[in-house]
C-alpha cells in the first residue's frame, strides 16, 4: 500500500520526462488497448504517467490525482474490452478525455442552451437514389480537414458548416488538407451576433 501510495505521489507531481507524440504513446500501450495483455497495476502508473506528460498540457487547469487515474484505469479496461471484441468493428482508443468521467465531460462539452433557430428547425432533405454500400471521403479521398476543438463554446454549429465548406473546398478544387482550408468558425459567430450563436 505504501508503495502504491508513493507511486500516485510520483504521477501527480508531473514529473519532468521527455513527453512522447500521441501517435508514439498509443503505439507504445497498444500492447494494453487493443488487449493483447493485461496490464498491472504497476504498468498502468507508467502508463498513466506517460499520459499526462503527453496529453494533459492541452487541458490547463485538469490537474492530475489520485481520483483520475482510477478512472483512467476504467477506461482503459473499457477500451481493452471493446477492443478485443470481434463483433467491434471499430477500435476504442487513448485521448486526452481518458481520465474524465462521463459527468464531467458532458457538463463541460454538453449543450444545454435552447435552439430556437428557424434554420435548425427546418425538414430534412430525402435522398432517394441508390446509395453505394460503402464511401469515405475522408480516409479514401483524403478530403476531410483534420477534427477541431469547440472546447466549452456552444458553436458546434460553426464547427460542423465550416468542416462542410472546407471539405467541399477541397473537392472542387482537388486538393489535399492543409493551412490554406484551415477555414475560421469564429468569423460566423461574429457575424451571426446574439441569433442564437451560443458562441463565446
Amino acid at each position: 500500500m505504501k508503495v502504491l501510495l508513493l507511486s500516485l505521489l510520483i504521477v501527480t507531481s508531473f514529473v519532468t520526462v521527455s513527453a512522447l507524440t500521441h501517435g508514439d504513446f498509443k503505439a507504445k500501450y497498444r500492447i494494453y488497448t487493443d488487449g493483447y495483455a493485461a496490464p498491472s497495476e504497476v504498468d498502468l502508473l507508467e502508463m498513466y504517467k506517460e499520459y499526462v506528460e503527453t496529453f494533459k498540457f492541452e487541458m490547463p487547469g485538469m490537474n492530475s490525482n489520485a481520483g483520475r487515474f482510477e478512472i483512467f484505469k476504467e477506461t482503459v479496461n473499457n477500451i481493452m474490452t471493446h477492443n478485443q471484441n470481434p463483433a467491434n468493428t471499430w477500435k476504442k482508443g487513448i485521448n486526452k478525455f481518458s481520465d474524465w468521467s462521463e459527468e464531467e465531460f458532458f457538463e463541460f462539452y454538453g449543450l444545454n442552451a435552447p435552439q430556437n433557430c428557424s434554420a435548425t428547425a427546418s425538414p430534412k432533405k430525402v435522398y432517394n437514389a441508390a446509395y453505394p454500400k460503402s464511401f469515405d471521403w475522408n480516409t479514401e479521398h483524403n478530403k476531410v480537414t483534420p477534427v477541431k476543438n469547440q472546447g466549452s463554446c456552444g458553436s458546434c454549429w460553426t464547427f460542423s458548416t465550416v468542416g462542410a465548406m472546407e471539405a467541399h473546398a477541397l473537392i472542387a478544387t482537388n486538393s489535399t488538407p492543409d493551412e490554406t482550408y484551415n477555414f475560421t468558425e469564429q468569423q460566423l459567430v461574429d457575424c451571426a451576433q446574439a441569433y442564437d450563436n451560443h458562441g463565446c
